[in-house]
């Protein structure tokens, strides 16, 4: 189990050292799907939790860099509609742009 929770925190540091998407790639990420590769607990009000593998349709063409207080380097928007975190209600926030992979519609 520790061997796991090792590769899992190796993962997430080197998913935070990611860039965010040229500009001219960001507007494309609107209506995209973003998949949780991990877990992630809302740092605040307006961020949601992750689980790995939900699944969020992303609502903001834009990558925000985090604030002074965040824990990951780039945010996005969007809205949950699928996976293990999702209990029906439309769950919507910002979360790490680092922590998902983005799919096609």
């Amino acid at each position: 189990a520790a061997a796991g929770a090792v590769a899992a925190a190796v993962a997430v540091v080197s998913a935070a050292e990611a860039a965010p998407p040229p500009a001219s790639a960001q507007q494309e990420l609107l209506h995209r799907i973003a998949i949780a590769v991990t877990t992630y607990e809302a740092e605040d009000m307006g961020y949601m939790s992750l689980r790995s593998g939900d699944r969020m349709c992303i609502l903001s063409a834009e990558v925000a860099p985090g604030g002074g207080t965040d824990r990951f380097e780039n945010y996005i928007y969007g809205q949950r509609f699928e996976g293990p975190s999702h209990s029906g209600n439309k769950d919507s926030g910002w979360f790490p742009f680092d922590l998902v992979n983005v799919c096609d519609r």
